[in-house]
């Protein structure tokens, strides 16, 4: 079907662009925004096929970018970043092939350092046990795998 007549499409096609214009979307996000404002599936369907021709629409470049950002900004390991992305709809393969070149150059056990920085200045005056305890607690809901964890509470935790 040719959607370049349909006034739907067409006002599917701005809808998708303002909301692309304001931040990048995966197209599960995009999809779910245009099925919120009432349009038709197959308009939907149209517009984000359309999209991803004109690379407005990429999923592995909004992946990218989003894993790239949350190592960056939030220091988080590989299990949280790979749960954020598969949250905004991203493939399974896609999420696979991103967190592996995501952490090709990264030392995960440095990141976690940075990670918990912060956080172990307030554990600084409990026991030791406890610190650790409540350390190693927020390095895995960072994502951290508990390898990583291991060898940074005993190799790298100064007392």
């Amino acid at each position: 079907m040719d959607y370049g007549e349909s006034k739907d499409f067409s006002r599917a096609l701005e809808a998708a662009y303002r909301l692309l214009a304001y931040k990048q979307r995966s197209r599960k996000e995009l999809i779910s925004r245009l099925q919120r404002k009432g349009f038709p599936e197959e308009i939907i369907e149209g517009v984000a096929r359309k999209l991803e021709t004109q690379k407005y629409l990429d999923d592995e470049a909004y992946g990218q970018t989003l894993a790239r950002s949350l190592i960056q900004r939030k220091f988080l390991g590989r299990d949280a970043v790979r749960a954020e992305l598969l949250k905004k709809g991203l493939d399974v393969e896609v999420v696979k092939k991103i967190t592996e070149e995501s952490y090709i150059e990264l030392d995960e056990g440095d990141l976690a350092i940075q990670a918990l920085e912060k956080k172990w200045k307030t554990l600084k005056g409990r026991p030791l046990e406890v610190a650790k305890r409540r350390a190693s607690d927020y390095l895995r809901r960072k994502g951290f795998p508990w390898s990583v964890i291991r060898k940074v509470l005993v190799d790298k935790i100064e007392i």
